[in-house]
């Protein structure tokens, strides 16, 4: 399924807000903006929305039916579009490609690989279509999958894809404006601390600060099954991933005047992880935060 990209949404879409001038009396000390251009500026901000929403209508119609359909057919689905629908003879070119890839379509991982892959895009649309909300729902549901899928899954190829590069992206035919638009995370799901830094962590930051050390603690999970799925890099997250984590978790409590809960987390990575190669950066925030006034963060 083509989704045809106008040049004129693609413009839209790239464009940064910050380019238009703030909805204000007054603009950066300049003149206050004439109330005929204001109605213009929102009119066309209006207007923006609905035509990009209408573009990725069709597509987030057809991620919606991956329950219905199966994640491992969706995936079949997705290649066939991506790489034989413009063969001369793609019904046949696809037959044989599932012969030479009978292990890649029988892989018990590609189902939940897929599933997360799914809920990835979904939720980097609804960043495109500013939908911080519902983006950061479609986030949770695959930080859970994660969580409960095989100990190997982030061996898959799809988890190891750039959103740029990735199958279900190619399969839609999706212009990379769209991918590179500045709330959109474009790396792979198997950095996810990258996604929880960049969407996650700050939106609940600013809404529901309450939960930050929860979706701290759910994130570190994910990010653990990620790493297991090769030796050397689950060695690597033991050693000096895992502390990590915790002190930028430490660090985000801080940030919210959670100062003795902070404390206490730094305080296990000291105890729990003595060879841990920031030992002395810790240290350091120990004393920063201990001797603080009351009341700083």
């Amino acid at each position: 399924m083509r989704i045809p990209i106008s040049f004129l949404a693609i413009t839209l879409l790239a464009g940064e807000s910050s380019l238009l001038p703030q909805v204000s009396a007054q603009n950066g000390g300049q003149e206050a903006i004439p109330a005929d251009v204001q109605k213009f500026l929102d009119q066309a901000q209006l207007g923006r929305k609905q035509t990009i929403k209408k573009r990725f209508a069709p597509v987030l119609s057809a991620l919606a039916q991956a329950e219905s359909i199966g994640y491992g057919q969706l995936y079949q689905n997705a290649v066939f579009r991506a790489f034989f629908a413009g063969d001369t003879k793609p019904e046949q070119a696809f037959r044989e490609w599932k012969k030479k890839n009978k292990q890649l379509v029988e892989d018990p991982r590609l189902a939940p690989a897929t599933k997360i892959a799914v809920l990835n895009l979904q939720a980097q649309i609804y960043q495109i279509l500013d939908e911080e909300e519902a983006a950061i729902s479609y986030y949770n549901k695959m930080v859970a999958v994660i969580k409960k899928s095989p100990s190997d899954i982030g061996g898959f190829h799809l988890l190891q894809e750039s959103l740029q590069e990735s199958l279900l992206v190619k399969s839609f035919q999706l212009e990379e404006e769209y991918v590179k638009n500045d709330r959109v995370y474009a790396g792979t799901i198997l950095e996810l601390e990258e996604l929880v830094a960049s969407q996650a962590l700050p939106w609940y930051e600013r809404n529901r600060p309450d939960e930050v050390g929860k979706q701290w603690d759910e994130a570190i999970q994910a990010i653990k099954m990620l790493a297991m799925s090769d030796q050397e890099r689950y060695k690597k997250f033991l050693f000096s991933g895992w502390p990590d984590l915790i002190v930028k978790k430490a660090e985000s409590l801080n940030k919210l005047g959670k100062k003795a809960e902070s404390l206490t987390l730094l305080k296990e990575v000291l105890s729990n992880f003595p060879e841990y190669p920031d030992y002395e950066k810790v240290e350091q925030l120990i004393i920063a935060q201990s001797t603080a006034p009351q009341g700083a963060k």
